[in-house]
């Protein structure tokens, strides 16, 4: 089982994280895992969403590091496949010092 750990020390990194992580992005995420869909175009359509809106939430995602885009050329198409390569999402915050220099 392939797992993704996400440590933060400071403060503001785990605020960094959060950052827009709305309740949506986490369903889209969830999506993304469960359709594994070929393309951004193949998720948009399966949610019944605009292209350009998936693209930017998918993309959101990517910054993030919660999910990988591959890019590929089929058909003289350019496709981006979202992807996420894990099963358990974890995260872990370090309070050890908080309250001096990890503000």
């Amino acid at each position: 089982m392939k797992k993704m750990l996400i440590k933060v020390k400071k403060m503001q990194d785990f605020i960094d994280l959060f950052a827009g992580l709305s309740k949506q992005r986490l369903e889209l995420l969830w999506q993304i895992k469960s359709l594994r869909p070929g393309s951004v175009y193949e998720l948009a359509n399966a949610l019944q969403k605009s292209q350009p809106y998936i693209q930017k939430e998918v993309n959101f995602l990517a910054e993030k590091g919660l999910i990988s885009l591959s890019k590929s050329k089929t058909d003289g198409r350019n496709r981006v496949k979202p992807e996420v390569n894990y099963q358990v999402l974890s995260f872990e915050m370090d309070f050890i010092g908080a309250g001096k220099d990890n503000e």
